[in-house]
């Protein structure tokens, strides 16, 4: 893992903060107070989570004053370049991981195997490297320093040490050598005691003693037969084991014949290869774009500049009626258009508020408005003469009536009302039906010209108070008609424009002519034009350089040839198949070191069995032969129970009974009692032997690279790490030893970061995080902070370094690329 940069949303004093990182090594300079350590503990916590609020990682929560969110982003790669991104944040007790590779979300699960074998106690331990962890060594007893150099050793065994110690524990809580309170120092103490006891009342019978002299044959017997068991079983155990590696030894066989007798190629050549095919098709796609930009037009291309050059007045003619069309194309749309519908609005809301009113009235002049005005007045004056005479007429014959009446009636009352109601009932004729005979000589001359005016439907006195309407009307549909003169001029225009474009273009009858159309086809024509002038540029340009790439590929299509005769291949293709049968190669050389990993301890045994069924053989035969030693074993003990019973027959009273009773039950719990303390004891050996076994392959490389290390940080004054049963012994360049209790707290400093780097460096195939250095190197001399820059650059290729520190002697031994300078 290498961090590119980090994303702080609040950690102690940084709230809202990105950083990017160098992925060798990081140097952070500032001043105290500005965040250096707790920038170290934001990337801690966000890779393994957050300290609790108890003990001393309470000290280690960083929590922020000035945000409400706790936590942040880490950017990352792997050894293959995918990128990801983990996100750690903490609201109250809830903690939430999110992780992210190449912008697809992962499982918690994929992250922490990413992360195995490193856990966070492990990084704690050997990557996060402040004046504390350096201390360590020099605090740590003999014992304690080897069981951390074997636990630096071995990837995952802290585990294992700390079973073994509980295990210890528990064995020395049982028994020790000089031990009197322990269980079993106590049974073992009252054993002889009663043993004692039982041989004074044993004495006293010469028979008893010759049964006792048998019981302990067969003891001693019972005791080779123990042994003769536990060997057996162990043979079965032996054979078992064998029995389970066997598929793993035969797939292992069988991939080591493969791997001797395939063809391989280098990884080299396999890499020259897929270089020259992409450098082939990188130079073949130049090669082709400089000859398109070279190509030449096309017969029909050709014909049409010609035939635009020929006729180019009459196109850029048409191209300006073109654009002025547009724009009074765009005039009619924007103007007339709305004022026509406007118009029309107008006129419809005159004839909605006048229903009697023709569309087509005309207005009078103001000779005919008088003309009418008298027709009018005579035609009024003649109907007034008329009326009146036929009141009087009324009059008169009422009165006649009236005077009829009272002669016949000699009574003036029902006369005079008959006379009254004839009266008023010609009068309410007159006003219901005026009189129209009398006014035929006017009316015929007002009719024709209401109808030569187009107010036919209107009375004479709505003619003339309706004049100011019927002239607002003749002026919209004066307008109407001026607009629409405009846009039939704008269709003729355009009409006769499409006819030129057809004939200019010699377009078919059916093709629709539009301006894009004929703006399309200019602009075909100029683009003709432009392409014939950049490629007549081209063409002297390109020329030297397509015969320059056609030089590169033909090297490049002969070194590929040459690499295929090599292996005896006709065809890319081949060659391609066999690099791929070497990736699968890779792939079983990896799957055999897993295989000879794993059958490292038990690999020379089975290369002497010749078959698995040799191998059943060999487990059936130790399963019979433990089998006889049981059934041994089971005589022997029938054998002494009867000698045992024969033995209680001569006891002379309860006393040897009893005895006899005490030491069984003596015998049964220290039976109990010592298989429990062996089996704690037997697996602490079997723990330190397994891990001393497991730790041989790295030990010496991590002790080497140690000692490179140290001498190098004490300038040449140590050359040698040596470790003894009982203590950790440095050599000087003088020959002189030391005990790593006589050094001085610096240089035992010196000696556990020496250690601890080279750890590092050793586990890097399996797992490579960051090493985080607080300011950790603060007590060296200048000459040992130069050693110091040389280890950090040199580790920095296998795994990254951040490096916080306050001192600008220290940041000025790195380039200024690497150094990130905080301020407060």
């Amino acid at each position: 893992m290498r961090i590119t940069g980090v994303n702080i949303y609040g950690f102690g004093c940084w709230v809202d903060t990105q950083l990017n990182f160098q992925t060798d090594y990081q140097i952070i300079c500032g001043n105290n107070e500005t965040g250096k350590t707790t920038l170290l503990y934001f990337i801690r916590s966000i890779l393994f989570g957050f300290a609790s609020a108890r003990g001393q990682e309470k000290y280690w929560r960083y929590l922020p004053h000035i945000s409400n969110q706790y936590g942040g982003e880490i950017y990352a790669l792997d050894a293959t370049q995918n990128q990801w991104v983990i996100q750690r944040v903490k609201n109250k007790n809830t903690e939430k991981l999110q992780v992210f590779k190449n912008n697809q979300a992962v499982s918690a699960e994929l992250y922490q195997k990413w992360l195995q074998p490193m856990t966070a106690d492990l990084f704690a331990q050997t990557n996060f490297i402040n004046r504390e962890s350096l201390e360590q060594v020099y605090k740590l007893s003999a014992d304690e320093l080897l069981e951390r150099i074997l636990a630096l050793g071995v990837i995952g065994s802290n585990e294992w040490l700390q079973l073994r110690q509980k295990m210890q524990k528990e064995a020395d809580s049982l028994y020790r050598p000089r031990g009197r309170k322990q269980p079993l120092n106590l049974l073992l103490k009252k054993r002889e005691e009663l043993n004692d006891n039982l041989k004074q009342v044993a004495d006293e019978n010469q028979h008893y003693q010759q049964l006792l002299r048998q019981k302990e044959q067969l003891q001693h017997q019972q005791v080779q037969l123990q042994a003769q068991q536990q060997s057996a079983q162990q043979a079965v155990d032996y054979w078992s084991t064998l029995q389970q590696q066997w598929e793993q030894y035969a797939e292992w066989q069988q991939l080591k014949q493969q791997l001797q007798s395939s063809l391989a190629i280098s990884n080299e050549e396999a890499r020259d290869f897929y270089k020259y095919k992409q450098q082939i098709q990188t130079d073949q796609q130049i090669i082709d774009s400089l000859q398109q930009q070279n190509r030449q037009l096309t017969l029909q291309q050709a014909q049409q500049l010609e035939y635009f050059t020929a006729h180019q007045t009459d196109f850029d003619n048409l191209q300006h009626q073109c654009e002025q069309l547009k724009t009074q194309a765009q005039n009619l749309k924007t103007t007339l258009q709305p004022q026509q519908q406007q118009l029309q609005q107008q006129q419809q809301e005159l004839l909605q508020q006048n229903p009697h009113l023709a569309a087509t009235a005309q207005p009078l002049t103001t000779k005919q408005l008088q003309n009418f005005q008298q027709l009018l007045k005579k035609n009024h004056s003649r109907m007034r003469n008329k009326s009146l005479v036929v009141v009087l007429v009324s009059v008169i014959v009422a009165s006649l009536l009236m005077i009829a009446g009272l002669v016949k009636t000699h009574n003036w009352i029902l006369p005079a009302i008959v006379g009254c109601l004839f009266l008023l009932g010609n009068v309410w004729f007159l006003k219901k039906k005026p009189f129209h005979g009398a006014t035929t000589k006017f009316t015929k001359p007002i009719n024709n010209f209401k109808h030569e005016a187009g107010v036919d439907e209107l009375t004479n006195q709505e003619v003339i108070s309706l004049q100011g309407t019927i002239t607002q009307l003749a002026h919209l549909r004066r307008q109407q008609q001026a607009n629409q003169q405009q846009i039939a001029q704008y269709d003729y225009s355009y009409h006769k424009w499409q006819q030129q474009v057809k004939q200019l273009l010699s377009v078919k009858a059916p093709q629709i002519i539009d301006f894009a159309f004929f703006t399309t086809s200019y602009q075909k024509y100029q683009h003709l034009v432009e392409l014939k002038k950049l490629q007549t540029a081209n063409l002297q340009e390109t020329a030297p350089k397509i015969n320059e790439f056609k030089q590169d590929l033909h090297k490049q299509q002969q070194q590929l040839q040459s690499l295929r005769h090599k292996y005896h291949l006709q065809t890319d293709q081949e060659l391609d198949l066999l690099i791929q049968h070497q990736k699968k190669r890779q792939q079983q050389a990896q799957r055999l070191a897993v295989l000879e990993e794993n059958l490292k301890l038990v690999l020379a045994d089975l290369r002497k069995i010749n078959s698995a069924q040799q191998l059943t053989q060999k487990q059936q035969q130790a399963q019979q032969d433990l089998k006889n030693v049981q059934q041994k074993l089971n005589q022997n003990t029938q054998q002494q129970a009867q000698l045992q019973a024969q033995a209680q027959q001569l006891a002379h009273d309860d006393t040897y009974q009893q005895l006899v009773q005490a030491i069984e039950f003596n015998n049964t719990d220290l039976l109990d009692t010592f298989k429990q303390w062996l089996s704690n004891t037997m697996a602490v050996d079997w723990i330190s032997t397994t891990l001393n076994v497991a730790s041989a392959n790295r030990f010496p490389r991590l002790i080497k690279q140690a000692e490179e290390f140290f001498k190098l940080l004490t300038d040449g004054h140590y050359i040698q790490i040596q470790f003894t049963p009982n203590q950790l012994v440095l050599l000087t360049a003088d020959h002189d030893s030391f005990d790593v209790h006589e050094l001085s707290q610096g240089t035992a400093a010196q000696l556990y970061l020496a250690l601890d780097l080279a750890f590092i460096a050793e586990i890097a195939d399996l797992t490579v995080m960051p090493i985080l250095i607080d300011d950790a190197l603060v007590d060296f001399d200048q000459s040992r902070q130069n050693n110091i820059s040389k280890i950090i650059k040199h580790l920095a290729k296998t795994t990254q370094v951040i490096y916080v520190c306050t001192a600008d002697k220290t940041a000025a031994l790195f380039p200024m690329d690497h150094v990130l300078k905080l301020k407060g």
